[in-house]
């Protein structure tokens, strides 16, 4: 049996509940891959841990190990980047793995890639800014060294025809589209969508999700129901002020630092899911495939990524017009014939496209072909 490599710095609470680690929907995918291909491959996941836990766990057939915290702060970064280079090198030499996984543009992208030996690196795109030159504008000198291991990655994917269109354009780069997938409920087990009543939005604190925008939409109708789930990193100026004002909504339910087992059953009684990321630091978000799957319509402020939402009847989309996005939540609601439509289109094509069994085959030909 083969060696992979799964390398996911912030992913460790998927195996672990009780740990404090914060992860996104990238580390999910990582997870997903992990978990699913143990029964072919002998998979490494490479992971920071919270101290009580111990360096080296066997979960669901998955050898969890732990890598040292990264520092983000100088000088203290610098000495964690040297760290990190001597405690790659070691990890290969160990391990010796076939196939080296990793999403998100980071140092790691191009460290992996430079130390790989004899080892296949593939690297997955997570967010358009990881291949519109944003990343590299942002962060010039991490940045290069990521572009170094994007341009002689041995496979690229890509997680929608957009991204494939930057990649070709920006890199001169082929790649694969394999989409987010998960498992998907048995549609009779769904709630319908006469009998939900919540509103609901998911994800992190931050200013590229724009959840303010959602909190304007709940304060605009406050006759109806709002759940928000999400987490932050850390308490910010820019976090605290959300929720102090999230404390004064009383239409507006709020839900922190929940596991994602347990955000699933939030799904369940919404009847319509809020999108209101900046498309342009957005990939494909794994929110997104969690509400179609029980079958939530979409009411997207922008993002329409490959315009999924327009093309497949899936909800609303209002290309950035915040009034008009605060003001058609009713008539939506309203829409009862709308809503029924948008529901079913939504769960028919988490089925077919986001398929965790059709994802997992993908993955195991292209990591064949490699080989």
């Amino acid at each position: 049996m083969r060696n992979l490599l799964i390398y996911c710095r912030v992913g460790y609470k998927l195996f672990n509940p009780k740990s404090a680690i914060v992860h996104g929907g990238a580390e999910l995918d990582l997870y997903n891959i992990a978990i699913r291909l143990a029964d072919s491959y002998r998979v490494y996941f490479l992971c920071e841990k919270d101290d009580p836990f111990e360096k080296e766990e066997h979960i669901q057939s998955v050898r969890v190990v732990r890598i040292a915290r990264l520092h983000k702060r100088l000088p203290l970064k610098l000495f964690s980047l040297a760290a990190l280079f001597w405690e790659t090198l070691r990890l290969l030499h160990k391990v010796r793995p076939a196939i080296i996984f990793q999403e998100t543009a980071a140092f790691e992208t191009g460290l992996l890639c430079g130390l790989k030996g004899s080892a296949r690196f593939v690297y997955r795109v997570a967010h358009d800014m990881d291949i519109d030159r944003k990343f590299i504008s942002y962060k010039p000198w991490v940045g290069k060294i990521y572009e170094f291991g994007l341009r002689n990655a041995d496979q690229v994917i890509a997680q929608t025809r957009y991204q494939q269109d930057m990649l070709k354009a920006h890199y001169g780069r082929d790649s694969v589209i394999v989409r987010n997938a998960q498992e998907i409920p048995d549609h009779g087990g769904l709630l319908p969508i006469s009998r939900r009543s919540k509103i609901l939005w998911i994800g992190r604190l931050t200013e590229m999700k724009r959840p303010r925008h959602f909190l304007d939409l709940a304060k605009a109708n406050p006759n109806r129901s709002f759940v928000l789930a999400g987490n932050y990193e850390d308490r910010t100026p820019y976090v605290r002020s959300l929720l102090e004002e999230i404390a004064r909504i009383p239409n507006l339910e709020a839900h922190w630092f929940l596991n994602w087992r347990d955000v699933l059953s939030l799904y369940r009684d919404a009847a319509a899911f809020v999108v209101t990321s900046d498309p342009a630091g957005e990939g494909f978000p794994n929110v997104v495939v969690e509400a179609m799957k029980f079958g939530c319509p979409l009411y997207s402020l922008s993002w329409d990524r490959d315009e999924l939402i327009a093309s497949q009847q899936l909800g609303r989309i209002f290309n950035g017009d915040v009034p008009l996005f605060i003001s058609e939540l009713e008539s939506f609601l309203a829409d009862h014939q709308g809503l029924e439509r948008f529901s079913s289109n939504a769960y028919k094509y988490a089925s077919t496209y986001n398929n965790i069994a059709n994802a997992m085959r993908e993955y195991r030909r292209i990591f064949q072909d490699l080989l």
